[in-house]
């Protein structure tokens, strides 16, 4: 059967549609200083109480509190906020609308959130004018704490951008982006205003402009400016700019290929503990990184590191994961080698849809690795990941027509899964026509034309091939029979671990085929096929 390889699963879906759905600041938080904090407190306390400015600011400063009696401070601010506003003060009034809308100091209420932030909004003079017109916008854009009122939303949002809010401009170019109040999406509008919030450092701006730059159509220059706007706000400390930095470099999409950057960025996103939990980005960054300290691509192999990435993108939600933590479980990478698990955990992801657990799925039924053997569970799964467009699992389903595994036997039909496969590029299927041409299968009998597939097989690494070729020097079919060239072949396939290469090596040691009959390396290849 076919071996897979280990891949790297780099295509990501980077819509800047969906980034705006929820992105947020990942910087990670300044440490609470309580000793300082203490002492401003101690400060503020030794003024005027009764005035409403110093009401404001340690009104303020108690809501910040991240101590043990946080509940308690947070109740004083409150209280402090309320009289400050009583007195008039916008400021406290604005901050009021935060603590309604969070539940900080007193019971959520998004009504009162709303009416704090409205009044402010009504005064061209206060300090907070800008933010509250915004976040008026905001609440009716998501019907919170007020009737949703979209056409009104982008009113109240594009005037605070127009005044230069940054995270009005931000906010104003993904409505315009998404096209919300709108009859469609206005890209001009959108990245005009993503670009001035973008200026003014807003780091999420930074990662949509780059993101939309950088994938979108728009043309090289554009492209171009998406790296740097991607890289400033991965600079900042930005997960989601940080993974898109790791994968660019990866694939050497707009930047040259570079595997140790690469490695460098998806470290720092993987770092990173405040991301959503079940982000798919984030949980392909963490099998991204697996995959390359499992290989030891940019970096030194290090299994166990690339068994617990697997382990951390299958939590976050990414069936793909399934596959790697299986692999590591049959091999033992990084973990210790348990066959049982490995099958189970194949299992799992095959049940969830992921083409390479069902893929791996089905060589265990035919190998009986985990499981007893069972050729129609083999063909099920295997159909099922060549239906879901797994290229190597097309032609293994043309084997399992071409052998009559789990199906009745049809020459046709496994030509057309070759072919198919082929299309996909699988080097696998380059080896597997050769076959048909050697054998006559479905078509005319032609060795030479099957050892110009097995070459380009080999040529495309597809190392089974090896064996095929080997086979081909050792009967002198389509080529001059040559039984060391054929030896030096199955070695080649068997340091690239191909199963089949360890079988044929030990028939060359103890038949002396194009090597000196060795009982001993005979039995080295026999008991290598046993592991």
């Amino acid at each position: 059967m076919k071996r897979l390889k280990w891949m790297c699963a780099l295509t990501v879906c980077c819509c800047a549609f969906l980034l705006a759905e929820g992105v947020e600041k990942t910087v990670a938080n300044t440490k609470f200083d309580e000793e300082a904090w203490k002492k401003q407190v101690e400060e503020l306390k030794a003024l005027d109480q009764t005035d409403a400015d110093v009401q404001c600011r340690l009104g303020v400063l108690l809501l910040q509190d991240k101590s043990e009696k946080s509940a308690e401070h947070w109740k004083e601010g409150f209280e402090l906020l309320k009289k400050s506003a009583d007195q008039g003060n916008s400021s406290a009034l604005f901050q009021l609308g935060y603590c309604y809308q969070k539940g900080k100091g007193t019971g959520r209420d998004d009504t009162l959130a709303y009416d704090c932030w409205r009044q402010v909004s009504e005064d061209e003079g206060a300090k907070e004018f800008l933010e509250a017109t915004w976040l008026v916008g905001k609440c009716l854009l998501e019907g919170q704490g007020v009737a949703k009122d979209v056409d009104s939303a982008v009113e109240w949002i594009r005037e605070a951008a127009d005044g230069g809010l940054a995270d009005a401009q931000f906010d104003a170019g993904i409505i315009y982006l998404k096209g919300e109040g709108q009859e469609r999406p206005n890209l001009e509008l959108a990245i005009q205003y993503l670009e001035k919030a973008a200026e003014k450092d807003h780091l999420n701006a930074q990662l949509v402009l780059g993101t939309l730059f950088f994938y979108d159509d728009l043309g090289t220059e554009r492209r171009k400016e998406g790296i740097q706007w991607l890289l400033k706000a991965a600079t900042k400390g930005i997960a989601d700019a940080q993974a898109f930095m790791g994968i660019a470099y990866l694939l050497g999409k707009n930047v040259e290929k570079d595997d140790a950057k690469a490695v460098e960025w998806l470290e720092k996103a993987v770092a990173q503990e405040n991301v959503e939990p079940n982000s798919y980005l984030h949980a392909l960054t963490a099998f991204n990184l697996g995959i390359c300290l499992r290989i030891g691509r940019g970096t030194e192999k290090d299994e166990k590191r690339a068994f617990e990435c697997f382990v951390k993108a299958q939590k976050m939600g990414l069936v793909e994961a399934y596959s790697a933590i299986g692999q590591c479980y049959m091999h033992g990478c990084g973990v210790e080698k348990d066959i049982k698990k490995g099958f189970e955990t194949y299992k799992e992801g095959a049940l969830l849809d992921d083409a390479w657990s069902q893929f791996h799925l089905s060589q265990c039924y035919y190998n009986g690795r985990g499981t007893e053997k069972d050729e129609d569970l083999e063909f099920y799964w295997v159909k099922c990941a060549a239906d879901n467009g797994l290229a190597d699992a097309i032609n293994n389903l043309g084997d399992c027509y071409e052998k009559g595994r789990g199906i009745e036997k049809d020459y046709a039909m496994a030509l057309k899964y070759y072919r198919q496969a082929q299309a996909l590029e699988a080097p696998i299927a380059w080896c597997s026509l050769g076959e048909c041409y050697e054998k006559g299968l479905g078509v005319e009998k032609n060795y030479q034309k099957a050892v110009e597939l097995y070459n380009e097989a080999i040529k495309r690494e597809c190392f089974e091939a090896c064996v095929t070729l080997g086979r081909c020097f050792e009967n002198g079919t389509g080529v001059e029979k040559n039984a060391a060239k054929a030896v030096e072949l199955y070695k080649q396939a068997a340091e690239k671990e191909v199963t089949d290469a360890y079988t044929v090596l030990a028939r060359c040691y103890e038949q002396g085929i194009g090597v000196e009959k060795n009982a001993e390396e005979a039995k080295k290849w026999r008991d290598k096929l046993e592991e």
